[in-house]
């Protein structure tokens, strides 16, 4: 590149740099961004903390729970989220309805063996006739 090229490039480049570096200086001295000016006051602010929901709470382990019969339960024995251990007694269910269920089947029994008693006298009595 020669002198007679390298002074008009240098050239385009000043008028470049000082009409980008001016920040709208042709608009007219002092031009720029306001200021506002307000004066200091002490007063009491009310303090609320109003924090986002920032996590989630997770188990270490899960359990399901299971009964071995059927029923209406009838007591709690825990309060939610208190810690329990094996062998804790957890719920009650109604006794009534399988207490029931018990006493009938002991009645199909006393039946079922007193009929029995009777099928063997029977027997007996055929065995003797013949």
């Amino acid at each position: 590149m020669n002198n007679s090229t390298l002074i008009p490039a240098l050239a385009v480049v000043a008028t470049m740099l000082v009409n980008g570096c001016s920040g709208g200086a042709s608009k007219g001295a002092g031009a720029g961004a306001p200021v506002l000016v307000a004066p200091a006051i002490v007063t009491n602010v009310p303090v609320q903390i109003d924090p986002p929901p920032v996590g989630h709470v997770m188990p270490y382990t899960t359990v399901t729970i299971r009964p071995q019969v059927g029923g209406v339960l009838s007591e709690v024995h825990f309060q939610e989220g208190q810690e329990v251990k094996k062998g804790d007694l957890l719920f009650t269910i109604d006794p009534r309805p399988m207490q029931a269920a018990l006493d009938a089947a002991r009645a199909v029994l006393a039946r079922d063996q007193a009929q029995l008693e009777n099928a063997k006298i029977q027997f007996n009595r055929e065995q003797k006739t013949v």
